[in-house]
């Protein structure tokens, strides 16, 4: 018998991050697993992903607990990372992590977007949620930073968004840097909005907060409660699952 809705076995981040979105999107998104079609943003978002993980040299599991346990400071790529919460299996793959030995320093995420003026709260979920894993790994997260990147996707020659540059996702982790100050806190508010186009939105890791959020966001899986409608009538226009009619709680007509 499966302890989560829709026959689940287990949770990805992602998923719980999708759901602060809009909750029913999230559900009606397992429960219809090819309604919505990749956007160009999506696309080129998997793109940049795959070339920035290409950039990183593959490292077997004995060999990076080695080198954790000795202390070094390593900088990984689509870190897997897995652990049974509140009962639940949860499972993420964090883009971006920096340890020196078994402290967790940074966590980023990488967006390729074109909304980059603010850190919305799906975003900050997912990091959250990336950080907690951690701690349940017995990493130590005191110092943790998390770092949402967004990158905007370029216009091609047709006007569409055909491109984008991941090499702008590596300019943004180094610059950030600046923004860890001496005592472990954030300068300028955490945010960074760089010339070459990328911004940076970060936070400081706060392990009972993300313990909150996620014991709220589990009630639906766990059937405790039905999923929250979409917060905006904008997001209900533009969301297919409306345009289908298969949204039940839309607040706006398909």
């Amino acid at each position: 018998m499966n302890l989560l809705r829709h026959d689940l076995n287990a949770l990805w981040v992602s998923l719980l991050a999708e759901a602060n979105y809009c909750e029913q999107k999230a559900a009606l998104s397992v429960m219809y697993p090819k309604a919505e079609p990749e956007s160009e943003e999506m696309r080129a978002g998997a793109e940049a992903h795959l070339v920035l993980e290409a950039e990183a040299e593959k490292i077997e599991c004995d060999d990076l607990k080695r080198r954790i346990d000795a202390g070094e400071r390593l900088r990984l790529r689509e870190y897997p990372v897995k652990a049974e919460i509140y009962g639940v299996p949860l499972y993420g793959k964090i883009d971006h992590v920096e340890f020196e030995g078994e402290r967790a320093l940074w966590i980023y995420d990488f967006k390729f977007s074109r909304y980059s003026h603010r850190l919305f709260p799906n975003h900050q979920l997912q990091l959250s949620l990336y950080g907690l894993l951690l701690a349940r790994n017995a990493f130590d997260v005191s110092s943790l930073i998390c770092a949402v990147v967004i990158v905007p996707p370029k216009p091609g020659k047709s006007g569409r968004l055909t491109k984008t540059d991941p090499r702008l996702a590596n300019l943004a982790i180094e610059t950030s840097k600046a923004l860890r100050d001496g005592d472990g806190g954030l300068r300028r508010g955490g945010r960074l909005f760089h010339e070459a186009g990328f911004a940076v939105h970060a936070f400081r890791f706060h392990e009972p907060g993300a313990e909150h959020e996620l014991q709220d966001v589990l009630r639906y899986w766990l059937g405790e409660r039905e999923a929250r409608a979409a917060d905006s009538k904008t997001k209900c226009r533009s969301c297919i699952y409306n345009t289908l009619s298969l949204c039940p709680v839309a607040l706006a007509p398909p």
